[in-house]
């Protein structure tokens, strides 16, 4: 009772009714979660009916959907408007009934194969409850390129390898770069790139380590704002801080993009490049941890935040090198860029380029044309291949590759792209799309690549060096060994080292398989290829799926 408080300081009182009222915020909260929940599912079972083999997979058409439904799909964009806060439902119309149905049917068609699990995650974005669900990406890019001139003293030095002849030295630019000429420069010994086991130069996904530094960065969205060049070039500096042994800490987007020195009123929907997030650095000379000043879209565009004392600096004794004028490159200071088409003749030199720089920094910044390519229903599962531009309009982030086995029964690489639309686009946020692309495109999908230079020291406090045992023995079992084993299960009796029968098990698979390759140095394995299925090849850990404990008990009334 109130009588209570006048024996108390009028600070814990005033203290106490804080945490009351977030108590009971929390609470609100977690009844809307529990009821957007049931929703879901009571969508997916009306959206289905029974087909003649007596299976209920099959989608209802628009005229089959009843009251019922319709009521339901509006309480269920009532409810994921209250828990959402990337901005969608509060900067574009909300759809009917029928927009509602059409949007969701469109996102299960292309998802056809996901569990349910998946689906109800993917019914989370907000952006199946748009009247104009294309709209949803107009103001989730936000890449501006940066105006860079190629050095002419190193453009003109152009490189051959044996499937070119001298004269092509007039094709203005587009000729092979030797592969090593980029590469070898590299001081590979000053990041921790031991991990072989997870990537290597076949096959890297860190993010199937748990124990990996770079696994326990989650996805973020950047809500309604042009801000992907701050989420794309945090990312990498956060994995190049975990290829430099520390610990897994994201990096404050929201502080960077207040500090930007655009107008403040046109922060959010202008976008700029990740040459600007260098220079913030070198500005302030200051990163302050997200969870020192965490982002939330609504809030870009206020002034650059005074550091207060308790804040973590993550740019603490860093420094932006110098550009090193690399050949066929775009440098700046701390900033080096590779246009995919300016490999044209020689896309190997490009893919090597790429894998050295993930391997060593644990990432690389990605520029690609998404609008009219990626929407709201976008498949990451399924590795995706597509022609590029020859502009881009949003940065992203490679984290990883391997190979896959197409329709063709053709062995192809893959690309895992990381994207900042948060956790319920493609799969958890990630995608897959393959790196050389369709033979007609005149561009490839990955239009530039940026690498930043910079100096961070070890920290070799928590560095763990692991024991020579695991040069013979497993630390753990990655989905390699797994997927080797499900392979030869499937095939049944089949001889194991049947080379002409596993290939024509490969053509009949087509798509439905993925192959991991695995590199022999340092692991004691014989480094065959191994097939998978897809539903076991996500890019990111096992679906640990999230269960909300709901306060089920106060609220059992409401379903009486």
């Amino acid at each position: 009772p109130d009588v209570c408080y006048k024996y108390l300081s009028e600070d814990i009182v005033s203290k106490f009714k804080e945490i009351k009222a977030e108590t009971e915020d929390d609470d609100e909260d977690d009844y809307t979660e529990y009821k957007l929940t049931e929703s879901i599912d009571n969508i997916l079972v009306k959206m289905f009916k029974t087909n003649e083999n007596n299976d209920k997979s099959e989608l209802i058409k628009l005229e089959e959907v009843d009251d019922s439904l319709k009521l339901e799909l509006m309480n269920y964009c009532s409810l994921l408007k209250d828990v959402d806060t990337t901005g969608t439902l509060d900067n574009y119309g909300m759809g009917n009934e029928m927009d509602i149905f059409n949007n969701l049917k469109r996102l299960l068609i292309y998802h056809s194969e996901e569990n349910i699990n998946t689906l109800k995650n993917k019914f989370r974005n907000a952006a199946v409850c748009l009247k104009n669900v294309d709209d949803w990406i107009v103001n989730k890019r936000g890449l501006v390129l940066p105006e860079l001139n190629y050095d002419l003293e190193y453009f003109n030095e152009y490189l051959y390898n044996d499937k070119n002849s001298p004269e092509d030295k007039d094709n203005k630019g587009k000729g092979v770069v030797h592969v090593d000429t980029t590469l070898e420069k590299e001081d590979t010994l000053s990041y921790d790139n031991s991990d072989n086991m997870f990537c290597n130069k076949e096959y890297c996904n860190r993010l199937k380590d748990e124990n990996n530094c770079i696994s326990n960065l989650q996805v973020e969205d950047q809500g309604n704002c042009d801000t992907s060049w701050i989420f794309a070039s945090k990312y990498h500096l956060e994995t190049i801080r975990c290829m430099k042994g520390y610990e897994p800490t994201k990096i404050s987007a929201l502080y960077v993009a207040n500090c930007y020195k655009g107008e403040h009123k046109d922060r959010c929907d202008e976008g700029s490049s990740p040459m600007e997030f260098l220079q913030i650095i070198e500005d302030y000379g200051f990163l302050p941890a997200e969870s020192n000043y965490p982002y939330n879209y609504v809030k870009v565009g206020e002034q650059c935040p005074k550091v207060e004392d308790h804040w973590m600096n993550l740019w603490d004794n860093g420094k932006i090198l110098h550009n090193k004028n690399e050949p066929n490159s775009l440098d700046g200071k701390g900033y080096t860029a590779y246009e995919s088409e300016r490999f044209h003749d020689n896309m190997d030199a490009f893919v090597k380029i790429i894998k050295t720089e993930v391997m060593n920094k644990g990432s690389v910044i990605a520029y690609i044309k998404a609008e009219n390519v990626m929407g709201y229903e976008f498949s990451g599962k399924k590795v995706q291949n597509l022609c590029g531009d020859d502009t881009a309009d949003h940065a992203v982030n490679i984290v990883g590759y391997g190979n896959y086995v197409n329709s063709e029964g053709e062995k192809k690489s893959y690309w895992i792209v990381r994207n900042s639309w948060g956790p319920y686009w493609g799969d958890e946020g990630y995608f897959k799309v393959d790196m050389y692309g369709p033979t007609h495109c005149h561009f490839n999908f990955i239009h530039s690549v940026v690498i930043f230079n910079v100096d961070l020291p070890m920290n070799n406090k928590t560095t763990k060096k692991e024991s020579k045992i695991y040069d013979y023995y497993l630390k753990a079992s990655p989905e390699f060994y797994h997927n080797l084993y499900f392979k030869n299960f499937n095939v049944g009796k089949k001889n194991l080292f049947s080379e002409k029968e596993d290939n024509e098990n490969n053509k009949k698979l087509g798509n439905n398989y993925i192959i991991f390759g695995q590199d022999t140095a340092g692991s004691g394995q014989s480094g065959k290829e191994s097939n998978t299925a897809l539903e076991s090849a996500g890019t990111s850990n096992e679906v640990s799926q999230r269960v909300h404990v709901y306060h089920i008990l106060k609220h059992i009334m409401d379903g009486k």
